[in-house]
């Protein structure tokens, strides 16, 4: 919808990996809609989800092929011209970006630019909750493994009998 909203060749999601500082694609519309989820970017590889980021705002890229926000290596996967990068942001923690890809080059409004950072803003923020729900899962899970670890251990007589329960 992003894409149709802003009259756009395609859009990408990256989520970003602070940890390892590596940027994993991970759903797009228009180009590249079937491979970009494949894609795998190396750690020292530079792209416009980590240059937007660090820079820590929206990145108005009217020529991508003269840009220093992504290695040429990877710019050149795509036909794209120019591109509106909005980092997702919450809370000062760094989720990943949309990428908003044009195959002509185009000057950006300020308009467009709000429209992109509004959008960009209710996707972060939908990131930030379907993560949350998924941690409570696995915290959920790993609780009950242990609750159940607790049961065998009272259920067994035997020390070693118990440790392999457990194991």
């Amino acid at each position: 919808r992003l894409a149709n909203l802003m009259d756009a060749s395609g859009c990408f999601l990256s989520l970003w990996d602070e940890e390892n500082r590596r940027t994993h694609p991970f759903a797009s519309a228009g180009l590249e809609e079937a491979t970009y989820p494949m894609m795998r970017f190396e750690a020292e590889q530079k792209t416009f989800t980590q240059s937007a980021l660090d820079a820590g705002h929206t990145l108005a890229i009217e020529d991508v092929s003269s840009t220093s926000y992504a290695d040429p290596e990877i710019v050149a996967r795509f036909p794209s011209k120019s591109a509106l990068v909005l980092p997702l942001i919450v809370r000062a923690r760094k989720l990943g970006a949309v990428i908003i890809a044009f195959n002509e080059t185009r000057k950006f409004t300020s308009e467009e630019i709000e429209i992109g950072e509004q959008a960009a803003a209710l996707v972060a923020i939908n990131i930030e909750k379907f993560q949350a729900v998924e941690d409570a899962r696995q915290r959920a899970a790993t609780s009950e493994t242990l609750r159940k670890a607790g049961i065998a251990v009272t259920e067994k007589l035997e020390l070693g009998e118990a440790t392999n329960h457990i194991l």
